[in-house]
């Protein structure tokens, strides 16, 4: 194949996916992900079965889900459809590759109850810890994604309504989250101990003061692991989410569509797979009832 692509500088290629009509967020993770494909191509070249072969090596990652795995798949074919459209590959190589097989059911589980009033605990007996509320509240209250956190403004927020606005994922235009009254009091206490303008950021990096340098979704993680691993929760950030869609679920069985507004899901398909594990979980007591009066 005709291509320029081993050689191609860091510049072109934060070009070629800086041009991608996708969000800043998406672009970012596409800079971040497309690293392993370059290294791939620079040490094996780029053949028609390019993405094929990287496909294998993604699959003999057992360090990697299948969702990882299917995200730096997705990545790459992304890149080498647009290296063809912009005549940098004389060949389109991403046809019949298709993405790993994945089960639908969620492999990450989210907090439990119980874990979230170990927290609400923990934050009552540090009251100091304002940031750290916030951020928890947002994510458990609200089910907030990490990078609608990271881009929240001042001017976003309104504590009089108990609104705020969001620019959610794969959104164009901002939408209106009702808060909770615990989110509500966790904002204002934690604003009322910054000194913003209305476009700052409400949430910074320390380590870089400046008020327009927003946290990242790794610096948002730093700190709520942070938290989990003094408490002794094993988790990822994103079982917060999963907790806050499971507690609608249960609060409101039956009625997807009213959690889907307030999860802010466009497809019911997800919600779905919440309510079935929380179906499954029900099953699985009357399974292991069915043989109670048996025993080995």
């Amino acid at each position: 194949m005709t291509t320029d692509l081993v050689s191609m500088p860091k510049r072109n290629v934060d070009d070629i996916i800086g041009a991608l009509d996708v969000s800043q967020n998406t672009r970012d993770e596409y800079k971040n992900r497309i690293k392993p494909f370059l290294a791939f191509v620079q040490a094996e070249g780029l053949s028609l079965n390019v993405l094929l072969e990287y496909k294998r090596t993604l699959s003999a990652r057992e360090d990697y889900s299948v969702s990882t795995r299917n995200k730096y798949l997705a990545t790459a074919r992304v890149f080498m459809k647009e290296c063809y459209c912009l005549g940098i590959v004389d060949r389109d190589v991403t046809s019949n590759v298709r993405s790993f097989k994945q089960d639908r059911q969620h492999k990450v589980t989210g907090l439990t109850n119980e874990e979230v009033l170990l927290i609400c605990v923990w934050l009552r007996q540090n009251p100091e810890k304002l940031r750290e509320r916030a951020l928890l509240c947002l994510l458990l209250f609200q089910g907030l994604r990490q990078a609608e956190i990271c881009n929240i403004r001042l001017r976003d927020v309104d504590l009089k309504e108990g609104t705020m606005f969001i620019l959610g994922k794969g959104r164009d235009d901002y939408e209106r989250v009702h808060l909770h009254p615990n989110t509500t009091r966790a904002l204002r206490r934690f604003c009322r101990s910054l000194k913003l303008q209305s476009g700052d950021y409400l949430f910074t990096s320390k380590r870089r003061q400046s008020k327009a340098v927003k946290l990242t979704t790794r610096g948002l993680q730093g700190i709520v692991k942070g938290v989990f691993e003094e408490l002794g929760i094993d988790r990822t950030v994103h079982g917060c989410r999963h907790f806050h869609a499971s507690k609608l679920i249960q609060a409101m069985p039956g009625e997807l569509s009213v959690v889907a507004r307030f999860t802010r899901h466009r497809s019911l398909e997800t919600l779905r797979i919440y309510d079935d594990n929380r179906l499954m979980l029900r099953d699985v007591e009357h399974y292991r009832r069915a043989f109670s009066d048996l025993k080995i």
